[in-house]
């Protein structure tokens, strides 16, 4: 069995400029590459406010506080505003920081 490879051209068809591309490998690679994403102290957490709250408490405790405020505060608005933008935007802010705090390699870039 003859194996096909990335040199194997497809005859282009439609509007290509005249661009012959290449067909894709009829075997599948069994092993995978992965990125390096580096060490991760914790799993990335859902973006709910329980599990925030407890990544935020493995990863950085000094800041709980500071979470309890901001969060607080975006209640607060989101009631005053009828809107959800202010917890949207207060859970996204929040995985941002856990994310950056799990993985110290991220801070060194």
């Amino acid at each position: 069995m003859r194996r096909a490879t990335a040199a194997h051209v497809a005859a282009p068809t439609g509007n290509t400029g005249g661009i012959a591309w290449p067909r894709h490998s009829l075997e599948v690679d069994t092993m995978s590459t992965q990125a390096d994403h580096g060490h991760e102290l914790i799993p990335r957490p859902q973006q709910t406010p329980d599990a925030l709250r407890a990544a935020l408490a493995a990863v950085d405790p000094a800041r709980l506080e500071e979470m309890q405020a901001t969060k607080d505060e975006a209640f607060a608005k989101a009631v005053e505003w009828q809107s959800l933008s202010p917890v949207r935007s207060w859970v996204l802010t929040w995985a941002r920081d856990i994310e950056i705090a799990r993985r110290p390699d991220l801070s060194t870039r």
